[in-house]
């Protein structure tokens, strides 16, 4: 009778990712998309990204103009000898988002951190873009 599950639910799995393949959709391939906080203050954004089982060195950011990229890649542990996948919801492979800004970051302040499965991504905001409140005067 296992046997007979086995088959079936291995099947229903091979279609199932066969169907998110075809649509492209969240859990399309072996790929995955990391959920994202975005928080904004006066100076800065802050994006907070889920990588639960990413290294930092399995990371990489880049900034290109007002364009964010953040990239990973967590490997498929291999099965013990002998076992087979019966079911699977971890998710393994490469995931890219991308983020456009809506203001000019300072390049040189930008800083990253991944702890305990948290990517968090500080943009601070270039000078300009900072919002600046001016004193009026009376006028003599």
């Amino acid at each position: 009778m296992q046997d007979l599950q086995r088959a079936v639910l291995g099947d229903f799995t091979r279609q199932m990712r066969a169907l998110l393949d075809d649509f492209g959709g969240e859990g399309a391939g072996d790929g995955f998309t990391p959920p994202v906080d975005v928080l904004e203050t006066g100076d800065a954004v802050t994006l907070r990204l889920e990588v639960p089982g990413f290294r930092h060195e399995d990371l990489t950011l880049e900034v290109d103009g007002r364009q964010l990229v953040v990239r990973g890649e967590r490997p498929e542990p291999a099965l013990p000898a002998g076992a087979t996948a019966v079911h699977r919801e971890r998710r393994f492979g490469h995931f890219e988002r991308s983020f456009t800004l809506n203001f000019v970051v300072d390049r040189d302040r930008i800083g990253a951190e991944c702890a305990h499965g948290v990517l968090t991504v500080r943009l601070p905001k270039a000078e300009p873009a900072r919002a600046r409140r001016i004193e009026v005067t009376a006028a003599s």
